[in-house]
């Protein structure tokens, strides 16, 4: 059985491979190349989701296979995962890893003003075949057999929130292991790709003018999921 494994870019969908693998030895594959630049090493099309930092030993393999990709949903009925996150702080994450994956800068080169741009550009315009955030959020919250995850509650209880997610839907996995790596480890793993996993800190980057601008593109979807206006201090970027 195939299970979508998906989100919108820097929401958490490595970490939420990295769980099922752990938990449940759900392994999975990438769906479709990131045209943008360079895939991490541990995330090639056609490739098995085994890093470096997943300890799990092969038991006996469960019939599903994890399907990621940020692309808006295909027409199919197969069950899903999807991780959401604050798009305030998926866009801060996203234009990291642009300048550093895509561009090739080191973090220590990249500045608030950089970032800054890079933030408008994913507001203004939609990435790909992933759309815009809210285009991609709105696309898949709405498609059926699809169980949504809250990235700011998935790093907080991991395995409480898979667990459950698994069962509503309905998915007959074994579970075979109670570890699950830490955001320290897989930092240390790969700091560039886990740069923080923090939530909540995209006002060291909006201004109020580049806050007003993300909220004409995406506050009806960041307010139907609960997320709140909660404008930044800074005047300008």
């Amino acid at each position: 059985m195939l299970l979508w494994l998906a989100s919108y870019p820097r929401s958490g969908n490595t970490f939420l491979r990295i769980i099922l693998r752990q938990r449940y030895a759900v392994r999975s594959v990438c769906s479709e190349f990131d045209r943008e630049g360079p895939a991490p090493r541990t995330i090639r099309k056609s490739a098995i989701l085994t890093p470096d930092y997943v300890s799990v030993e092969d038991p006996v393999v469960p019939d599903v296979t994890g399907l990621k990709t940020h692309a808006l949903p295909p027409n199919s009925a197969e069950p899903a995962l999807y991780v959401v996150r604050d798009g305030r702080d998926s866009l801060v994450s996203y234009a990291h890893f642009a300048l550093t994956q895509v561009e090739g800068l080191r973090l220590d080169e990249i500045s608030p003003g950089q970032v800054t741009n890079k933030v408008r550009e994913l507001i203004l315009y939609p990435r790909l075949n992933y759309g815009t955030w809210s285009q991609n959020v709105e696309a898949w919250t709405r498609r059926p057999n699809t169980h949504v995850l809250r990235f700011e509650e998935l790093v907080a209880r991991p395995g409480e929130v898979v667990d459950r997610a698994i069962g509503e839907l309905g998915l007959n996995l074994r579970l075979f292991s109670e570890s699950i790596p830490s955001f320290e480890d897989l930092h240390r793993a790969s700091g560039v790709f886990f740069r923080r996993g923090a939530t909540g800190t995209w006002p060291e980057i909006f201004s109020r003018e580049l806050h007003a601008l993300f909220w004409k593109h995406n506050g009806t979807v960041m307010e139907r999921l609960g997320y709140r206006f909660s404008a930044p201090l800074k005047a300008c970027a």
